[in-house]
């Protein structure tokens, strides 16, 4: 099974002190965040109050989940497969990583053939198609993967379904003091596939 989820994240980074307790805050403070719960160890989040008006609904009729199960075991399980909404902010990368989907099929810059993003990554932005030689990050991934230090993971939207509002980007950027994206990706259930690089 593969989770979905929509990741928020700063396209350029330094370090900052205490970056994630600061963006934390303000995710609290903006309303984004609610309730805490662990999951497989890690911090999550239930959907906060102002969620939907943070994250704006795209697509043909997204239906989101935002309210767990009541009963902890199956919530446990349907928070793993993203059955709900929730959030999970993840830790402060030393190096740069790449995220991706199963199904994310970059652009080369070169010819716009497009190719398996593991194709991507494992070929250094070599193309078969045509041959040329680019950076992975100039291919044209339209919002199917990144490459960043952070993510923010919004668990339970699927590709397309939702993108963050100005209400919410805007914040954030203050605090890191650079613009953020997104992409969706669609990962093994049980952990976050992430490749450095």
């Amino acid at each position: 099974m593969r989770t979905p989820k929509l990741l928020l994240y700063p396209t350029d980074i330094t370090p900052i002190p205490d970056l994630e307790a600061r963006l934390r805050s303000a995710l609290s403070e903006l309303g984004l965040l609610g309730a805490p719960f662990e999951l497989d160890g890690r911090r999550h989040f239930e959907a906060g109050d102002r969620f939907l008006e943070l994250v704006s609904l795209v697509g043909c009729s997204p239906a989101l989940e935002l309210a767990p199960p009541d009963d902890p075991g199956a919530r446990a399980e349907a928070a793993r497969l993203g059955r709900f909404c929730h959030l999970h902010l993840g830790p402060l990368f030393p190096i740069p990583v790449w995220r991706a989907g199963s199904r994310a099929r970059p652009r080369c810059p070169h010819c716009r053939a497009s190719a398996p993003a593991a194709q991507v990554l494992n070929a250094g932005g070599r193309c078969r198609a045509c041959g040329g030689q680019s950076a992975p990050e100039t291919w044209r991934w339209r919002h199917q993967g990144a490459r960043a230090r952070l993510f923010l993971e919004i668990w339970g939207i699927h590709e397309s379904e939702a993108a963050p509002t100005p209400g919410l980007t805007q914040p954030i950027e203050s605090i890191t003091d650079t613009p953020w994206s997104y992409c969706f990706v669609d990962e093994a259930a049980q952990a976050a596939e992430a490749t450095s690089g």
